[in-house]
């Protein structure tokens, strides 16, 4: 049963409650879907927990057998944070710990999963959840990254949705032609390479030429400056 909206903060603040559990969903590059806590949880929907992602069940799930595989949170979720929370445009950042293997089959697939990258750039929501309440404490949303692997764990790195510094540019302009010699882009089929310059560039009408035109132009003649050459004394007058 859910707490009414006027008691969330009583029953978040009692120190009799019971202690807040750790969840981490996750959505990799490849659209499968992980669900982590801090401890068992065989059925969310049990205990009031709806997970933030689904997606398609991985395929080391035949190891585990699980029919309901978003239902389920596996407790390899060992540590949560620290969290550095800004108001400004600095980025959001936390660290996660997971179990990486512990002799299982299960675990020993995770240590495959994560070093092969599946993790790198993986969406994730985090929650601190108050089981009382049914309620999220805490809930953090962006990207993973990967820290370092080892054969016990497995620490990761998660960023705020909004990081403008993680940003790519779409393409770079310069005065030099971007584009590989010979390549289609280019369109040069004379085999003797240019120098990417706009006037090395061989093509006729030169339309695939990618940079821009940058010639200094001398309007007015270089001429001395009028400069008077009288001799003038200035005395001062005391």
């Amino acid at each position: 049963m859910t707490i009414p909206t006027n008691q969330l903060a009583g029953a978040m603040a009692r120190h009799s409650a019971v202690a807040p559990i750790m969840l981490l969903d996750v959505l990799d590059v490849l659209g499968n879907s992980y669900h982590f806590a801090s401890m068992p949880i065989p059925s969310a929907a049990a205990r009031g927990i709806t997970p933030i992602f689904t997606g398609t069940t991985p395929a080391w799930n035949w190891h585990l057998r699980l029919g309901t595989w978003d239902d389920v949170y596996l407790p390899w979720l060992l540590t949560a944070g620290p969290f550095h929370l800004s108001r400004s445009m600095q980025s959001d950042v936390g660290n996660f710990t997971l179990q990486n293997m512990s002799g299982t089959s299960s675990e020993r697939d995770m240590n495959k999963l994560i070093t092969a990258s599946a993790f790198e750039g993986a969406l994730f929501a985090f929650r601190e959840w108050n089981l009382d309440a049914q309620k999220a404490e805490f809930e953090m949303h962006g990207h993973l990254s990967i820290v370092s692997v080892t054969e016990q764990v497995a620490e990761l790195m998660g960023e705020q949705l909004f990081n403008p510094s993680d940003y790519q540019a779409v393409d770079l302009v310069s005065e030099t032609c971007r584009w590989r010699y010979g390549s289609t882009a280019c369109g040069d089929t004379s085999e003797d390479p240019c120098q990417n310059t706009y006037v090395t560039c061989r093509l006729a009408n030169k339309e695939r030429f990618s940079g821009f035109i940058n010639n200094m132009v001398d309007v007015q003649p270089i001429g001395l400056a009028n400069v008077s050459t009288r001799d003038v004394v200035r005395n001062r007058q005391v």
